[in-house]
């Protein structure tokens, strides 16, 4: 009879266990996903549900063309921890507002993942979190939009400067990160290393009362305020900068009660950096 070492049997029940406890954890977001999809389908937003088809499968976004007449591009809207395309704070304000000023607007559900963030987990579902940018961009260039801007909330920012390091940086013309949540390790999940390496126009948004650990990745990222530029460095045109961080006085984590300004702060980085409208193709 052969005899299995002490050692590799804990080990073996150690992988066991965990695998048990990720599995628990994904069952769980992906209900809570499930439960949001039915939230929204019965909500006054209902008639703005698209279903987005991904390389891993359909997921669901909320769209809402431009009505000022007057297009300027796409923006699209990804959403922090636990939250859903049309979360009341921060989401739902930058999605139903901006299309007034030109910006069709397509906010889409990420993956959710438990709480606290579970960085193995997290660091799982890259895939599927890019598949579903993906769609999100094919979804918009259907609709001939070609002037496209990822705006992305925390663990969402977190996201998307990831993405772009890696994929399609000739889609997204520019990127807005507001209250990125950074994670120093494990390297994949560094967020600020990804945005010191991106060549697209940033604006790094954060609230002035922002929670620690955003205030601790935004002053790390402060060096690339002077890393970043365009080539004609002798012009002192605000176009010469590439990255920029702004600072919301008053507001925390939420941006509850400033979502006014935060637009018409972001409305006037998007006429330098992301000028533009749809282009039809027919």
């Amino acid at each position: 009879m052969r005899f299995i070492p002490v050692f590799n049997i804990l080990f073996l029940l150690a992988i066991s266990q965990f695998l048990g406890q990720l599995n628990a954890a994904t069952k769980k977001t992906d209900s809570l996903e499930q439960k949001w999809l039915n939230i929204l389908k019965k909500s006054p937003v209902k008639h703005q549900l698209v279903t987005l088809k991904s390389k891993k499968g359909p997921t669901t976004g909320l769209y809402m063309v431009q009505t000022s007449g007057q297009p300027q591009g796409g923006l699209i809207i990804l959403h922090g921890r636990l939250q859903h395309p049309d979360w009341r704070e921060l989401i739902a304000p930058l999605r139903s507002r901006f299309p007034k000023f030109g910006w069709a607007t397509l906010s889409i559900q990420l993956p959710l993942h438990s709480e606290p963030v579970n960085k193995k987990e997290y660091a799982q579902a890259e895939t599927l979190n890019n598949a579903r940018i993906d769609a999100a961009i094919i979804f918009l260039n259907s609709r001939k939009i070609r002037n496209i801007v990822i705006v992305a909330y925390e663990l969402g920012a977190n996201t998307a400067a990831r993405y772009l390091l890696k994929k399609n940086r000739d889609a997204v013309h520019a990127f807005i990160s507001i209250s990125l949540l950074n994670f120093a390790k494990p390297e994949k999940l560094n967020a600020n290393r990804a945005m010191s390496l991106l060549k697209l126009p940033i604006l790094d948004v954060y609230a002035m009362n922002d929670s620690k650990k955003v205030l601790e990745a935004v002053k790390q990222r402060k060096p690339l305020a002077s890393q970043h530029r365009h080539l004609d460095i002798n012009t002192r045109d605000p176009k010469n900068a590439m990255y920029r961080q702004l600072e919301i006085e008053g507001a925390d984590h939420s941006y509850s009660g400033y979502e006014d300004f935060l637009i018409k702060r972001l409305r006037s980085w998007l006429r330098l950096f992301a000028p533009g409208k749809s282009i039809s193709h027919s």
